[in-house]
């Protein structure tokens, strides 16, 4: 009997069949997409996106008061905030507790003594701060 090829060249299989590869890959991308559905709820993520996009907004409104040197305000109320006149609303299920800012054209808010106010999707709270001379937005 002969000796396989590989032996006779002194080649070794050795690693992974990229058959082999591929499967782990497959299965590994299944468990990702049954499992991080469940790991993180979409209200814990809809609590957190608009958390951001307040600070962002809030941000927004600071600076086109400054840039316009005119008073800016954002309302937020509910599941909707205001700014610039147009009413937009917060995404998923999340909700604002009813708050009101306004800018100087120097970008400091009208309130003295800093405020926050929260918003809130199922379970997860974000609480968003404002200091009240610099205007720098944070969130908890």
């Amino acid at each position: 009997m002969k000796p396989p090829a590989k032996v006779i060249l002194g080649l070794r299989e050795t690693g992974f069949s990229l058959i082999e590869l591929i499967i782990v890959l497959l299965v590994v991308g299944i468990l990702a997409m049954v499992l991080l559905p469940k790991m993180i709820s979409t209200t814990q993520v809809s609590a957190i996106v608009a958390a951001d996009l307040a600070v962002m907004e809030i941000r927004a409104a600071q600076g086109k008061a400054m840039y316009s040197g005119t008073p800016q305000t954002i309302t937020f109320a509910g599941s909707d905030y205001t700014t610039d006149g147009k009413t937009r609303a917060l995404p998923g299920q999340a909700t604002a507790t009813a708050y009101s800012l306004v800018f100087n054209s120097f970008g400091e808010p009208s309130s003295d003594d800093g405020a926050s106010f929260q918003i809130s999707s199922g379970a997860t709270t974000r609480t968003i701060r404002i200091a009240s001379l610099t205007g720098k937005v944070t969130i908890e």
